[in-house]
């Protein structure tokens, strides 16, 4: 048995290409959002022979929220996706790492006796972090531009994967420690 799920992952984009081209207006907003993303070095080609030992492709489908008030169109990628049926899943490999992450009664509670309180959405905050050259391959997804496949893979962390929420914290939490003690009562 192949060790790959290359060949699932292109059924399942065969199925979301005839989604897409159901619907041309759906079609061009979802290539608009692989284009920009390759713009924006979200993702980029992948080298035709894989730069490390295990390849995992990551399925992905479009998925349409039409009552979203600003991205009715995504990606969602599915990193539980096996390359058979006794095969391991991206996920099931990955560490999960522990909850870094405040219970929300504790944020609640918090943000009540305080005074002063700052929010902050960091944009696209998972894709801010890198992926490792050799940890790309684990993050493949096969994708038609202009009509021919192309491979694709995440430089940076996508969504979706066990580990996310963790290296998201963990990054946060790096980046808090690296602020000057003129910072220490906001941080």
């Amino acid at each position: 048995m192949s060790d790959t799920n290359e060949q699932p992952c292109r059924r399942r984009l065969i199925r979301a290409e005839k989604r897409l081209n159901q619907n041309p207006k759906l079609k061009k907003e979802y290539e608009k959002i692989v284009r920009d993303q390759l713009e924006e070095g979200i993702v980029e080609l992948a080298p035709e022979k894989p730069t490390a030992d295990r390849t995992f492709y990551r399925p992905y489908k479009p998925v349409v929220r039409e009552s979203a008030s600003t991205t009715k169109v995504r990606m969602v990628f599915d990193a539980n996706a096996k390359p058979h049926l006794l095969a391991t899943s991206v996920n099931e490999c990955m560490y999960k790492g522990p909850p870094l992450q405040p219970l929300l009664w504790d944020i609640l509670i918090r943000a009540r006796m305080s005074t002063h309180i700052v929010l902050a959405d960091i944009q696209k905050a998972l894709l801010q972090i890198g992926v490792r050259e050799e940890d790309r391959e684990a993050f493949r997804f096969p994708y038609n531009i202009i009509g021919k496949e192309q491979h694709l893979r995440f430089p940076r962390v996508p969504f979706g994967g066990e580990s996310s929420p963790f290296l998201l914290g963990a990054t946060v939490n790096y980046r808090y420690e690296q602020q000057g003690e003129e910072f220490e009562d906001t941080v």
